[in-house]
């Protein structure tokens, strides 16, 4: 998704420039965060001695084929969860080297960008991904049916936005209708075979390719046709009609989407608030600097201080739609819930194609106390977008007594060490993850593994209901933040 800066979804360190420091950053290398002349951090281990040819990611001059087979040589021998993924290198080049070859042979910008985006999109890590080719994405997906749909607790696939004058609304379909069948199919039948190639980030864990599909679903070139059977709100009649999608300049597609809005270099990391309750807010947007909140930790910590001079008595910290950003924050900001030190995360890099690995000492990160100590009960609120270092936040906090999590999803399941950068023939630029981070026992954390599964599970899962849709979406209510008064109403004994 465009935005006037990218944000980095889950680095420990800043991009150094090479004119700075002759080793390469472990970090965040295709993404940026807004720092403007604050010191940053330099890598503690030249990455050089530890994957062959790290260096040589630029082969934008390059002929698509060779250019190709260069990434592809590139990323099998640097990418950190082959075995933990299930990623079969020889299978992806075989399947996909023709297809550019085709694409080369017949100058077909759109099919070589496609393949490329296929060949990444079949690595299910939402850290690996591709620049977006506006003009292929359109040709794909810039039409809509006038529509956007989600999944319901019992099974049923309920319609949470209809665009005013789009198809959907003309053919009769309106706010909280059912949709029954897709193309004379059942809709669970459709969204199996729905792509997930446009997908924003690719989806890591099963749970996130559901919820993409019901996404894209909607979603067509402009001029495409479905058929589609649905039943409105209140009725048992099922209405069949053909639509034609048009233009609507991903209204619909934004709609359907759990990400916070594009964030600006001048935003602040987070905010702050009291409930009604008397219960403390901070709704953190990024864990990362800005221009105005160069030092977030500080920032937290001047929070906190104010949360218990004033003896509120309980905290919640929203994390939904949080992109990640420094994960070397997260300790600083989980030290003012912690008694004890605690080791947060190791990193260890892949040392050669051939699945070894090695831990960099230094770059562990630890979780010291910090005053103030907060000393009621926290609830922290994620959802399928929270990403990165939200979710090694979210992680930590959930390590503790007095901290419970809640959401409708888990989180993303993305979480590891960005650093690795290629850039390609047209313009586009290649980022994947180079390290993987690891618990006390030397275990691989929260990055989705080749079943799907990984992220922060919520301690206690509020239920997608037509109800909870119907309060969130026409009411303007949030359940999830009703949740978690609720439960600190329990905690503190109201």
């Amino acid at each position: 998704m465009a935005s006037g800066w990218k944000l980095a979804k889950n680095c420990t360190t800043y991009l150094v420039l090479a004119a700075v420091t002759a080793t390469v950053s472990v970090g965040c290398a295709t993404q940026t965060i807004p720092l403007t002349h604050i010191e940053v951090p330099v890598p503690d281990v030249p990455l050089l001695d530890l994957i062959p040819g790290f260096r040589e990611g630029n082969f934008r001059r390059m002929a698509w084929t060779e250019a190709f087979d260069k990434l592809h040589e590139k990323m099998s021998a640097e990418y950190p969860f082959t075995a933990w993924k299930g990623v079969d290198w020889k299978t992806l080049h075989d399947t996909y080297a023709p297809r550019i070859a085709e694409a080369q042979a017949e100058g077909d910008d759109c099919l070589y960008y496609e393949t490329l985006r296929a060949y990444l999109y079949s690595i299910p890590d939402a850290n690996v991904g591709l620049d977006m080719d506006d003009v292929c994405m359109e040709k794909a997906i810039a039409g809509s049916f006038g529509f956007a749909c989600l999944p319901l607790e019992d099974g049923r696939t309920v319609v949470q936005y209809v665009l005013e004058g789009g198809p959907a609304e003309t053919a009769g379909m309106t706010w909280g209708a059912e949709i029954i069948t897709w193309n004379d199919l059942p809709v669970e039948e459709a969204l199996a075979h729905t792509s997930l190639l446009w997908a924003d980030t690719i989806p890591a864990t099963s749970e996130g390719r559901r919820l993409a599909r019901y996404r894209l679903l909607p979603r067509a070139s402009v001029g495409a046709r479905a058929t589609i059977g649905f039943r409105n709100p209140g009725t048992d009649r099922i209405i069949v009609a053909t639509l034609e999608a048009e233009r609507d300049d991903v209204e619909c597609l934004s709609a359907g989407s759990g990400a916070s809005p594009d964030i600006g270099e001048f935003e602040n990391a987070f905010s702050t608030a009291t409930l009604d309750s008397g219960y403390g807010l901070i709704t953190m947007r990024f864990v990362a600097p800005t221009v105005f909140m160069p030092f977030p930790d500080r920032g937290f910590r001047k929070a906190i201080l104010s949360f218990v001079e004033h003896d509120v008595p309980g905290l919640i910290i929203d994390l939904r739609g949080n992109m990640g950003g420094d994960n070397s924050l997260v300790p600083r900001i989980a030290g003012h819930f912690y008694a004890n030190e605690t080791q947060y995360a190791d990193i260890a890099f892949a040392k050669n194609g051939k699945g070894e690995f090695v831990v960099v000492p230094r770059k562990r990160l630890m979780i010291t106390p910090r005053d103030p100590a907060f000393p009621g009960p926290v609830v922290v609120i994620v959802d399928s977008s929270t990403t990165g270092a939200a979710e090694g936040l979210a992680m930590a906090l959930q390590r503790l007594p007095q901290v419970q999590v809640v959401g409708y999803h888990g989180t993303r399941g993305a979480f590891s060490e960005d650093g690795g950068s290629v850039s390609m023939p047209g313009g586009h630029d290649v980022w994947y993850p180079i390290g993987r981070s690891l618990d006390f026992f030397g275990n691989i954390q929260l990055e989705a593994n080749a079943e799907g599964v990984g992220g922060v599970t919520p301690d206690v899962r509020v239920p997608v209901t037509f109800e909870n849709v119907r309060a969130r979406f026409v009411n303007g209510e949030d359940p999830l933040m009703d949740r978690a008064v609720a439960l600190l109403n329990k905690a503190v004994g109201r």
